[in-house]
């Protein structure tokens, strides 16, 4: 919200767009912690069909899509997801052309050492299963350096810790386990 009120100090309307946002529910908390302000967003979500349907009943103010367009936007943001994206890079660089600033948080970051692959069990939370494996997701576990390597040349404006990952990763070799999540942003550099 930081970086979305500042941008909103120096310019009318904000184009917001939310790689994996689900039905919008990000928005949502946004539009919470910017009061008014809310109404001069331009929010756009990317996800797949069933979550945009599903979202397009319930955040009307949200927009939604299955794929990211060919257009400018002041701040991309991908929460809790780039690390179900096999081309990571390639995301980035889609969104480095895209986007004036880049927001990646809740997404597990080796703190030393390279990405590597793995699988995710999926315990929901809440609901009848939750608590309970319900199924394994491929989830990528992308080296700090080499995020810092692709993002280069663009400023750093976030950088804070938020949560060790690490006993997530118990089951495997030592050397993987030095994992936290991160929240972290980049604006272009003028």
């Amino acid at each position: 919200a930081r970086a979305v009120k500042a941008a909103l100090r120096s310019q009318d309307r904000v184009r917001i767009l939310d790689i994996g946002g689900g039905c919008g529910d990000p928005n949502i908390a946004l539009a919470r912690a910017l009061g008014r302000d809310s109404d001069r967003l331009d929010y756009l979500v990317i996800e797949n069909e069933q979550n945009c349907q599903l979202g397009r009943s319930t955040f009307p103010r949200a927009s939604f899509a299955t794929a990211i367009p060919d257009e400018r936007f002041d701040i991309a943001v991908v929460i809790g997801t780039l690390q179900y994206i096999p081309d990571w890079r390639g995301l980035l660089a889609t969104l480095k052309k895209r986007s004036d600033m880049i927001q990646i948080a809740r997404s597990p970051l080796r703190l030393s050492g390279r990405s590597f692959f793995t699988r995710q069990a999926i315990c929901p939370a809440l609901g009848d299963s939750a608590g309970r494996k319900v199924g394994t997701a491929d989830v990528i576990v992308i080296g700090l350096s080499e995020l810092l390597d692709e993002m280069n040349g663009w400023l750093i404006i976030e950088n804070r810790f938020v949560a060790d990952y690490s006993k997530h990763f118990g089951r495997l070799p030592a050397e993987c386990r030095n994992v936290a999540y991160r929240s972290m942003a980049w604006a272009k550099s003028r």
